[in-house]
């Protein structure tokens, strides 16, 4: 029995052996592999960061660019309806139409030179811009709703009978919303006006010149009683 403790001893310590030395294999291979990722990161991690900065660069290159090019556009269309605009006003009155309607492919940016020859110009172009207002309201009616009606709401003595006319035209035709309170009221300014031709009511400054005749009275009639149909809630 006594002989039999140093050889178990023995081999305990042979097992421990052999276990560190399993144990110290296993690290070796693993330290390796890991210095092998590491490595493999430091060599591409150059190529990443310049993968990364190029892509970068080329979005902030293509906003400028974009930037750039909606700049010249905006521009160039700015030009042109300019170029339009005088040829509106002061071009000859038989072309007026074809250059209203070539002027509405603009949308919504040529609303507001429309509406002053609307409001502002003799018969033809008056005319003329309110057929461009409606090919645009037509396709955009947001564009052409609000300011038309704050011309029929307008109090300053500018705005002609003739281009309130106008006005309730298009109010209908574009089914504006939110437009049948300032038509309701020019419909009773109107019926106030109608009982002493040539006048404005209390409250309601309409421009002088052209007064407001039987023939335009029996036609903003027609309109109004049109209009307030289609808007009817």
């Amino acid at each position: 029995m006594a002989d039999d403790a140093p050889a178990a001893a023995s081999a305990a310590d042979v097992g421990s052996e052999r276990r560190m030395a399993r144990l110290e294999q296993a690290v070796k291979d693993v330290r390796p592999k890991t210095k092998d990722v590491w490595d493999r990161l430091q060599a591409i991690g150059p190529l990443i960061s310049g993968v990364l900065v190029a892509f970068v660069g080329y979005l902030f290159t293509g906003s400028v660019n974009n930037a750039i090019q909606r700049q010249q556009l905006q521009l160039s269309n700015a030009k042109e309806m300019r170029e339009l605009i005088v040829q509106l006003n002061s071009g000859n009155a038989d072309d007026a139409q074809s250059v209203a309607l070539t002027l509405s492919a603009f949308g919504g940016p040529a609303v507001p030179p429309l509406i002053t020859v609307l409001v502002s110009g003799d018969d033809e172009r008056a005319s003329a811009a309110e057929q461009g207002l409606r090919a645009i309201g037509l396709g955009d009616s947001s564009a052409v709703c609000d300011p038309a009606r704050k011309i029929l709401d307008n109090r300053s003595g500018l705005v002609s009978w003739v281009a309130c006319l106008s006005v309730v035209r298009l109010l209908g035709d574009m089914e504006c919303p939110g437009a049948r309170p300032s038509v309701e009221a020019f419909a009773k300014a109107l019926e106030a006006a109608g009982q002493t031709p040539g006048s404005s009511p209390p409250g309601w400054r309409v421009a002088p010149k052209p007064p407001l005749d039987p023939i335009v009275l029996g036609q903003l009639k027609v309109e109004l009683e049109r209009t307030l149909t289609v808007l009817r809630p």
